[in-house]
This record gives structure tokens, C-alpha cells and sequence, in this order.
């Protein structure tokens, strides 16, 4: 096979992947839930943990362990997702350890969930930074073809 015949595949299958992601995970899944109601719960746990990998897309490190309860209809729910963006782990304890300080056990905040899926819930209902970045690397692979095809 032609070598830039695979560099140029190789190029198009991660620009597609990450663009795939960001449309999906990050833009979907953040102006679904701008609309979602909010209500108030309680952060239950907050902690630093280390995470293992469950897939090759992942890799190991720390992770903020924040637990929060909130209750719907007299029924309590739980949750651990900060936000609807791509959440990572991180190679330093003391980067986890910013969400743990942020979020204390006992706290009262606010939570948005999902109002067809009550279980469904993050603290926070931004676009965050993880997905400008994801986002300019699907522009950047698709730049870069564009220029290696020339």
C-alpha cells in the first residue's frame, strides 16, 4: 500500500472518530442538558481515587470520586458525573484533588438531571474546555488532509 495512501486514511479515520465524539458526547449531550431541570441534592462522597482503564480508549490514573444523592418524586437518586463533557483522568493526584476540594460531603448544589431518565444527572451544565480541545483536533485532522491532499 502507498504510504500516503495510509497516512491519509489513518488521518481521515482519527478526524472522523474525534469529530464522531465531539457531535455525539460533547454537543448532543450539552444542549440536552442546558434543558434539563435542576434541582437540589447533596454531594454524599468526595474523594481522589485511582482509576484503572476499561477500555483502550482509557488509561489509568486519578479520578475525583464525587458522589452526590438527590430526591424526585420521593424517590433517591445518585449520581457522579461533574458534567455532560468528556471527563478524564489525571496523571497527579493534587488535578483530581481541585473537584474533591471543590465539592464537599454534605454541600447542598444544585443537579440536572434528565427528565426522561431521572437516574441520568451531572453538577454542572457548561460547555467545557475538553471539548474545545476535542473539537479543534477534529478540525486540525481534517485541516491537515485537506493540506496533505493538495
Amino acid at each position: 500500500m502507498n504510504k500516503n495512501i495510509l497516512i491519509t486514511t489513518i488521518i481521515l479515520i482519527s478526524g472522523l472518530l474525534s469529530l464522531f465524539l465531539f457531535l455525539k458526547i460533547a454537543l448532543y449531550h450539552t444542549f440536552a442538558i442546558r434543558k434539563w431541570p435542576s434541582i437540589t441534592g447533596e454531594i454524599t462522597k468526595s474523594e481522589i481515587e485511582f482509576a484503572y482503564a476499561k477500555n483502550i480508549l482509557e488509561k489509568n490514573g486519578w479520578a475525583h470520586g464525587i458522589l452526590y444523592k438527590y430526591v424526585i418524586d420521593g424517590v433517591i437518586y445518585y449520581g457522579s458525573r461533574i458534567s455532560g463533557n468528556i471527563e478524564f483522568t489525571f496523571n497527579f493526584k493534587a488535578a483530581a484533588r481541585y473537584f474533591s476540594k471543590r465539592y464537599t460531603p454534605g454541600q447542598k448544589v444544585k443537579i440536572y438531571y434528565n427528565p426522561r431518565d431521572y437516574y441520568e444527572s451531572v453538577l454542572v451544565n457548561t460547555f467545557g474546555f475538553t471539548n474545545y480541545i476535542l473539537l479543534a483536533f477534529s478540525l486540525g485532522c481534517f485541516w491537515v488532509l485537506y493540506g496533505y491532499t493538495k
